[in-house]
């Protein structure tokens, strides 16, 4: 565990540093480069605290500062200091200090407001492939800013080859390192040898440009120009409301980047993303990070998706992270570090990040080879999210993702509104029938249709839905429509579904509507506003029960209404007249009224009944108030048989659903029965194993699935 967190905490070490130093180079380059030393020492200093905070969230993410945000932050703070002077305030680097602290502790603030209001939740709606763009352009942004970083380098240094070589000879160690010792921290690694070649060049007097030359200990927050504003209270208050609005779009961008990235690692370790109280923890974290001075600091994928290579992100490696991040402030390292070496770096982190099966798919595409529909489809979706994140920002990426998601999503939805589709030969109630029953259902099972719909069910998928209904219940005598998957419906789809249901009324169909409550009261709110007597089921097997009991009726009237007296119960069937009289001695008759037990879990099996009149339900009991049922139960079937013959407690309650009638035989009679009559106990016994093994047969050409 020691030795798998220290490699995650160097990997991500590796990966923060650079892309974090290169925003901050061009934050402070733009805004005030004469504090650009200080400008490290306080991402450096923010980088540790906000990962010491954060350390123990329940879902740990690695944090960054990130191009995006810095050019972001840099562009508001140039274009409010181009107002100082009609405001009769000085544009000086201590003022446009003062406008980027503020601008970041106040985007700290909506950073925990969004937070508090848990706006993560919309983050379920983001669908995998925006997150796929945002990595691609990370990747595509680094190499945008890099190569022309390298190229005012060279163009600036007597050796102009040097940098570029530099910068390959990082970006080969860290690869090689991937590929030979996949497990060795490659980022790091590269940073050494960048160190190494930059001494290197120091001691053969041609010095590259180093991130850092020598300053001294002081923060940007200490040279803070606050007096200026504080004597200018108008001037103070309209800057002050320019600078609540940039920072409501700085914070929004650095909750999304944290809120992605943790969905981005949940895919692989299935933590859940965010909840609200880790929030708390990084808003501390970002307001300090911010008031020093520290560039915007947020969720960031290279370190986080680095050290995830070693397993789950841990608290382990975030506290060693933040020792590290110390270490190299105290160190002052970066006085001898090229910044060419960080280019490699960041090219290997753009190499990282990029997702080479999307590009395979775009690539296979373009040369008109074959692709499935998804691929291209997400394949667009990456695009698009891509050409929003690089023309405009993250933000505008994200808002072209979950449009372009939600079109994506309807488009698919309306191509299968229906998940599965079954007949009643495929799937059947788990209702316990006679043989003859049974029979009736193996011969016309195909009579019943039964469609499973899928989660999401809208305007978009109600014609296709009527199609695929009305193509398939064609001779048909009984449908169920099972909802129980179905979330959320709109007034399109309740209408569609009231239309269907009357115009298969008309053809002789009956309809029934089973689980539409499983997510709530709204889905069968909604249909009940659209639909005219409505047959509604509490689940799928009940709504199967009695479809079938529908199709007994059409086929074999006399199995389908309670036993008349001329009517011979299974157990009489073939018996002579004084077997008939010797059984009619040991039975015993008894009703039961709706709602009434007959059977009890826990309790004795010393009695079976025989169902002569009425229907009844099986519940199998897990607590106090919690029951399941099981199956249900008609006439001419037997309940009990299986504690009767071994001698086990009941493990099911069974309760009258109507009126039942039933005969009970007990053990006691049974034994009595058994020395008087033997014919009588065998011909009871034959007709027991032969439901039995009937159910059996007909249960196992079930689907596994039901």
């Amino acid at each position: 565990m020691p030795t798998r967190s220290l490699n995650a905490a160097l990997d991500a070490l590796g990966a923060t540093l650079p892309m974090s130093l290169g925003s901050t180079v061009l934050l402070y380059t733009l805004v005030a480069p004469a504090y650009l030393g200080p400008g490290v020492l306080a991402l450096l200093l923010g980088l540790a605290w906000v990962h010491l905070l954060t350390a123990h969230s329940a879902r740990p993410v690695f944090h960054g500062a990130r191009f995006f945000e810095a050019a972001t932050v840099a562009a508001m703070v140039l274009e409010a200091a181009s107002q100082l002077a009609e405001l009769g305030l000085p544009d000086t680097p201590g003022t446009r200090i003062a406008l980027l602290t503020s601008l970041l502790a106040l985007a700290a603030v909506v950073v925990g407001l969004l937070w508090a209001m848990q706006a993560q939740r919309f983050a379920r709606f983001i669908p995998a492939p925006v997150y796929v763009g945002f990595a691609n352009t990370i990747s595509v942004a680094i190499v945008l800013s890099q190569v022309p970083a390298l190229w005012r380098q060279a163009a600036a240094f007597p050796l102009p080859w040097l940098p570029w070589l530099l910068a390959a000879a990082v970006l080969a160690s860290t690869l090689a390192t991937r590929v030979c010792k996949p497990l060795w921290p490659a980022t790091t690694v590269g940073l050494l040898a960048g160190l190494v070649l930059g001494l290197a060049t120091d001691a053969a007097g041609t010095p590259l440009p180093k991130v850092l030359t020598a300053g001294d200990w002081t923060l940007p927050l200490m040279q803070a120009d606050y007096l200026s504003f504080l004597l200018h209270p108008e001037a103070a208050l309209r800057m002050g409301g320019l600078m609540v609005l940039n920072a409501i779009v700085i914070g929004t961008l650095m909750f999304l980047n944290t809120v992605v990235m943790g969905q981005m690692l949940s895919q692989s370790d299935d933590r859940e993303p965010h909840p609200r109280q880790d929030g708390w923890r990084q808003t501390l974290g970002l307001l300090l990070a911010g008031g020093l001075g520290a560039a915007p600091i947020s969720g960031a994928p290279p370190p986080s998706l680095a050290a995830a290579r070693h397993g789950p992100v841990e608290a382990h490696s975030l506290v060693l992270l933040a020792g590290l991040t110390l270490g190299v402030a105290l160190s002052q390292v970066l006085v001898w570090m090229p910044l060419a070496a960080i280019s490699g770096i960041m090219f290997f982190d753009a190499w990282v990040l990029w997702d080479r099966p999307s590009t395979r798919d775009a690539w296979r595409w373009l040369r008109h080879r074959r692709v499935s529909h998804q691929a291209r489809e997400d394949g667009i979706l990456i695009a698009s999210v891509m050409a929003a994140s690089l023309l405009v920002n993250m933000m505008a990426g994200l808002l072209t993702g979950l449009v372009l998601g939600l079109l994506l999503h309807a488009l698919r939805s309306t191509r299968q509104p229906v998940r599965n589709l079954w007949t009643g030969e495929q799937l059947a109630s788990q209702c316990a029938r006679s043989r003859e029953e049974l029979q009736v259902l193996t011969e016309h099972g195909r009579d019943i249709r039964i469609f499973q719909l899928d989660s999401q069910q809208f305007f978009a998928s109600a014609a296709q839905l009527n199609r695929t209904v009305r193509e398939h219940s064609l001779g048909a005598l009984g449908v169920v429509i099972d909802w129980s998957r179905v979330e959320h419906i709109d007034s399109s789809v309740a209408m569609t579904i009231g239309r269907l249901t009357a115009h298969l009324r008309q053809q002789g169909v009956t309809v029934w509507h089973a689980d539409t409550r499983r997510h709530g009261e709204e889905p069968q709110a909604t249909l009940a506003q659209h639909l005219d007597q409505a047959l509604w089921a509490a689940d799928l097997d009940r709504a199967l029960e009695q479809a079938e009991n529908l199709l007994v009726q059409r086929h074999n009237p006399a199995l389908a209404f309670p036993m008349e007296d001329s009517t011979e119960p299974p157990w009489v069937e073939g018996l002579d007249a004084g077997q008939r009289r010797a059984l009619a001695q040991h039975l015993r008759t008894r009703s039961f009224a709706p709602g009434e037990r007959i059977l009890v879990a826990g309790a004795p099996s010393d009695e079976m009944w025989l169902i002569v009149r009425g229907r009844c339900s099986v519940y199998l009991h897990h607590g106090t108030d919690q029951e399941t049922r099981l199956a249900g139960v008609r006439h001419g079937t037997t309940v009990g048989e299986m504690g009767f013959l071994d001698g086990a407690p009941r493990s099911a309650t069974v309760v009258a659903d109507t009126e039942v009638q039933a005969w009970c035989l007990t053990r006691a009679a049974f034994q009595a029965l058994s020395a008087e009559a033997p014919g009588v106990v065998q011909q009871i016994l034959t007709r027991l194993t032969t439901d039995l093994s009937t159910r059996l047969r007909f249960a196992h050409r079930q689907p596994p699935s039901h």
